[in-house]
């Protein structure tokens, strides 16, 4: 299945009993085509993720706790024994789903989602296999540290890398204002490598050019990952560092990111007027850079 189709099942995931007729189709035009869109499935309660078995069955969780099988677009089964969930906000419940590379061997599925309370949450991957419709020999593989309150660190996207590491993003729970997506000593706004049995890899390159830095960080200065994926070339695309040398930990700092409004195709400019920055001269007209303080 290409990629478009599986975005487009998401998209029909999340808008899902939203119209009357089972059949209703969407035309959609975008500055890159004219694409249709249909319901999958419907009868879902805030879906948030799915992943295809090589049966051709779909996992799909739903942010408040449940994580439901579906087969030729209908619900056949909600699979037990899914771990508990806090679902207090928006931001939290379970997340991301993705099985194994070697599903058919082992038949380990992978979870994000988030515990604890209002004021203490953690981010947390879990693994178990499916058997019977049923989740066994379940296990927490990673909890994010420290933990934060609302809005946060949760694990939002998994994936597996061609090695058949782990990676994940980390949310930055609100946090990026005190550089705490800067800081090597936390999880905070950091994308994390792993193993499949939860062990961290020795060759993740935050850790060989910083020692003291805590294990698994593997990219760091992020704010809520959507989307996590690889761009056909491989993992070695993902895998690089830059330290800014004017960085200090104990003032603010201020990074620019290009911002693509949707659906015109001109860049955004935010805030520089506020914050008193000025832009680098050599910066093309037709691009403006957007500020952001962490």
């Amino acid at each position: 299945m290409n990629k478009l189709k599986l975005i487009l099942i998401l998209l029909s995931l999340v808008i899902s009993g939203c119209g009357d007729n089972e059949n209703e189709k969407s035309t959609i035009k975008t500055f890159e085509g004219v694409f249709w869109v249909e319901d999958y499935v419907r009868g879902l309660d805030f879906p948030w993720s799915f992943s295809w078995l090589p049966n051709g069955d779909m996992l799909v969780t739903e942010r408040l706790g449940k994580l439901k099988l579906v087969r030729n677009g209908k619900v056949i089964n909600e699979i037990k024994n899914v771990p508990n969930v806090i679902s207090s906000s928006p931001f939290d419940g379970l997340l991301d789903i993705k099985i194994d590379p070697d599903f058919k061997e082992n038949s380990l599925v992978y979870l994000s989602y988030t515990k604890g309370n209002t004021t203490n949450r953690t981010g947390v991957v879990y693994r178990a296999r499916l058997e019977n419709n049923s989740l066994v020999d379940g296990e927490e593989i990673y909890n994010t540290s420290p933990a934060a309150p609302t809005g946060g660190p949760n694990i939002t996207k998994l994936l597996f890398l061609k090695d058949k590491s782990l990676i994940f993003a980390v949310g930055s729970s609100g946090q990026h204002a005190y550089n705490m997506v800067q800081r090597l000593d936390g999880d905070i706004g950091k994308i994390i490598r792993i193993n499949r049995d939860g062990s961290i890899p020795k060759d993740n390159l935050i850790k060989l050019n910083n020692p003291n830095s805590k294990d698994g960080l593997w990219a760091l200065g992020l704010r809520s990952v959507g989307g996590l994926t690889l761009d056909g070339k491989g993992q070695d695309n993902f895998v690089g560092i830059w330290d800014d040398p004017d960085f200090n930990i104990n003032q603010e700092a201020f990074y620019y990111a290009r911002v693509l409004e949707v659906p015109s195709k001109r860049w955004s400019t935010y805030d520089q007027d506020r914050f008193g920055v000025s832009l680098d001269p050599e910066i093309p007209t037709f691009i403006r850079e957007r500020a952001y303080s962490s």
